[in-house]
C-alpha cells in the first residue's frame, strides 16, 4: 500500500465510522473492573487496553488493514501514528493533544498486531479456530504469509544444499555452471592485479657523463691534535675552573664532533653527485 492508504482503510470500515460519530474511542476494549486505589483516565491507563483475544476480536477491523498494508512484517511505530493522525483528519475528530493520543493509539494497535501472530500460532498448534469470523480471516491471512514464508525459507535451503552456488567475502553470490551452455550466471571476473609503480630513472647518457667526468670528493680535514685544542682552550677566560684532565676529555669531544660534521658534508657531496 502507498502512503495514507492505511488511514483510508481504516475511514471506509463502518464499524470504525460508526464508532466516531457516537464519540466513542476507535480503539475498543474489553471492560475490566477499575481499581479503588487507582484513579487515572481510561484512554491513558495500560492496564484498562489488555491484550487478549477479546480485545483483537474488538479491533479486527482495524487489524486487518495493519496486516494488509505492512503485508505481515514490521509495524513501524511513527508510521503507525502519521496514519492515526490522518485518520483523525478524515473523520474530524478532535482531541486535546493529537501527537499524544495518536502515539498511544499506534502503541495499542503494534501490541494487539504482534500478539495476533502469536495467538495464531497457538491455535495452529492446538488445531482449533475463532469463533469470531473476523478474527479467523485474520488468523487465516496471517496462516498465509507463514506458508509464504516457509516456502521461500526451504526453497533458499534446497538451492544452498545443492551446492550449485559458491559464497564469497563481500561479493556476491555466483553459480558454478559451464559457461559454454549460456544458462546461469557466468563465474566472476578475475581481481586486477595492481600493476607496479614505475619510477622515473636518469636517462642513459647522463650516468654515462657523470661517471666520465666525477665530481672530486674533498678529502676529510684532519682531526686537529687535542694538544692545539688545549692551548686554544687555555686561552679562553670562561671562568669556569677545569682541572687538566677535565680540559682534556672536553677536547676530545669537541674533536670527535668536528670529525662527524666532516663526515656528514662528505656523505652529502656522495648523494649529490648521483
Amino acid at each position: 500500500m502507498a502512503d495514507q492508504d492505511l488511514a483510508l482503510h481504516w475511514e471506509a470500515s463502518s464499524v470504525i465510522r460508526s464508532r466516531f460519530r457516537r464519540s466513542l474511542p476507535w480503539l475498543q476494549w474489553p471492560y475490566t473492573k477499575k481499581s479503588d486505589e487507582v484513579e487515572e483516565d481510561e484512554e491513558t491507563n495500560p492496564k484498562q487496553h489488555p491484550v487478549c483475544t477479546k480485545s483483537v476480536e474488538l479491533n479486527a477491523d482495524a487489524l486487518l488493514s495493519v496486516l494488509e498494508h505492512f503485508e505481515g512484517g514490521f509495524a513501524d511505530i511513527p508510521k503507525l501514528q502519521a496514519e492515526v493522525r490522518v485518520l483523525y483528519q478524515l473523520m474530524k475528530h478532535d482531541v486535546k493533544d493529537a501527537k499524544q493520543s495518536s502515539y498511544l493509539d499506534a502503541w495499542d494497535l503494534r501490541r494487539l498486531y504482534t500478539f495476533c501472530f502469536r495467538r495464531q500460532l497457538d491455535t495452529t498448534k492446538r488445531g482449533q479456530q475463532p469463533r469470531d469470523p473476523k478474527v479467523r480471516l485474520l488468523f487465516k491471512k496471517i496462516g498465509e504469509f507463514r506458508k509464504c514464508w516457509e516456502e521461500e525459507r526451504a526453497s533458499w535451503d534446497t538451492f544452498e544444499s545443492s551446492g550449485s552456488f559458491s559464497w564469497d567475502d563481500n561479493e556476491a553470490c555466483y553459480e558454478q555452471v559451464d559457461e559454454s551452455d549460456g544458462s546461469g550466471l557466468a563465474a566472476p571476473p578475475p581481481k586486477p592485479t595492481p600493476e607496479p609503480v614505475a619510477h622515473a630513472e636518469p636517462p642513459l647518457n647522463a650516468l654515462k657523463e657523470a661517471a666520465a667526468s666525477p665530481t672530486p670528493i674533498k678529502p676529510l680535514a684532519s682531526s686537529p691534535s687535542l694538544e692545539s685544542l688545549a692551548n686554544q682552550f687555555a686561552k679562553l677566560d670562561l671562568g669556569i675552573e677545569m682541572s687538566s684532565q677535565q680540559q682534556k676529555n672536553l677536547c676530545e669531544l669537541l674533536s670527535q664532533i668536528e670529525m662527524m660534521e666532516a663526515s656528514k658534508s662528505e656523505t652529502q657531496q656522495s648523494i649529490d653527485r648521483f
